[in-house]
């Protein structure tokens, strides 16, 4: 997580010296960059020899980061997202057990992104798919474990509005899903761990 927001953090300040003009402000064109931050919630779902079935259940706080490139209306690109879910409960066989504080469980996200945009109401639907793990950390005994990469997606609603008529910010809110399904690492390879996750928040762009 701290990586992923020292990305952001780059990109945004690299923006001015990079941009592209876009052809109108009814159209999204040139150069494009979109921030997806904000909380969640869902539940994580391992299914391991040891232990059988357990699902982790809690909040969670989210950010994607899409740059690429918009030709009318249409945006494609380089997609990063990071998570990370502090549980409050764990349930195994049928049986649910309050957390104490320390536990969280992270995914990630590398892949690719298409969006697409619908002027004049700056509406937006945009769809992520990479590669993700998924690593629990039990700070109570500062131990850390991670699975092997798998499947990572999102997908993901929303509205921005442009911070005035030549302004190339937006902002705005977004709802979506999002998933990851992978398996551990040998010699646990049939050990498996899923997540399904409501996101929603705050929509920043520039373009």
């Amino acid at each position: 997580m701290k990586s992923t927001i020292l990305i952001a953090t780059l990109i945004i300040v690299a923006l001015p010296i990079y941009s592209q003009k876009a052809s109108s402000g009814d159209e999204h064109q040139g150069f494009q960059f979109t921030a997806l931050v904000g909380p969640g919630f869902g539940n994580t779902q391992s299914t391991t020899k040891d232990f059988g079935k357990m699902i982790y259940r809690g909040g969670r706080l989210s950010m994607d980061l899409q740059i690429g490139y918009a030709y009318k209306n249409w945006g494609a690109g380089l997609a990063i997202g990071a998570n990370q879910q502090n549980f409050s409960s764990v349930t195994v066989h049928d049986s649910t057990y309050k957390t104490k504080p320390g536990y969280s469980i992270s995914g990630n996200l590398t892949g690719i992104y298409i969006k697409k945009y619908f002027m004049p109401i700056n509406m937006f639907v945009s769809a992520e798919i990479g590669v993700g793990s998924i690593s629990i950390t039990d700070e109570t005994s500062a131990t850390q474990g991670e699975t092997d990469n798998g499947l990572s997606w999102n997908v993901s609603v929303g509205k921005e509005f442009r911070l005035g008529k030549k302004q190339k910010w937006s902002l705005g809110g977004f709802a979506g899903l999002s998933g990851i399904k992978c398996h551990d690492v040998p010699p646990y390879a049939s050990d498996t761990y899923k997540y399904l996750a409501v996101n929603f928040g705050v929509a920043v762009s520039y373009h």
